[in-house]
């Protein structure tokens, strides 16, 4: 496959790998747009973390409230059935209505709770390292998600209605 130029010169063909590469440079071009261009906080400014959480005990009733129920599920279920999709809620609400700091402290006491829960009921056959390895993968899964829910709301926020 060969490509022209904007001179009108033709390119010398390129590889599939270069193709990969393209792609990956176009993606981490655009998410590092996203992060750079993001518009303010909030709308509303709190003047403590007291009073952004009595504005928002609902939803943080209803995180909390779909985390331990994620955290019940994976004490209940079979060890093959994958539950951090279901803990993704109550960390993107909480993303999505307040803020990711809240977000990714929800995912990091999920991430906490599930080890201590492991080894208090002696469900992890395995040793530490792989205790630290599923801590570190999860809370990097359920980050990447606090992420996203935070980056919708701060874009939501800023456009005009």
């Amino acid at each position: 496959m060969s490509f022209e130029s904007p001179d009108g010169k033709r390119k010398a063909s390129t590889s599939g790998a270069e193709h990969f590469l393209f792609a990956w440079f176009r993606i981490y071009r655009w998410i590092k747009q996203c992060f750079l261009n993001q518009p303010a906080q909030s709308n509303v400014e709190y003047s403590s973390w007291y009073e952004e959480f009595s504005a928002n005990r609902i939803t943080f009733a209803a995180s909390l409230a779909a985390l331990a129920g994620a955290l019940v599920l994976h004490v209940v279920l079979p060890p093959g059935v994958s539950e951090p999709p279901l803990a993704i809620f109550g960390c993107a609400l909480l993303s999505l209505v307040v803020n990711g700091r809240w977000g990714t402290i929800a995912a990091i006491g999920y991430c906490v709770m599930v080890v201590v829960v492991k080894i208090y009921f002696h469900v992890a056959p395995f040793g530490m390292a792989a205790l630290l390895w599923n801590f570190i993968m999860r809370l990097l899964f359920l980050e990447v998600y606090v992420l996203l829910f935070d980056m919708v709301r701060r874009q939501a926020g800023s456009s005009p209605e």
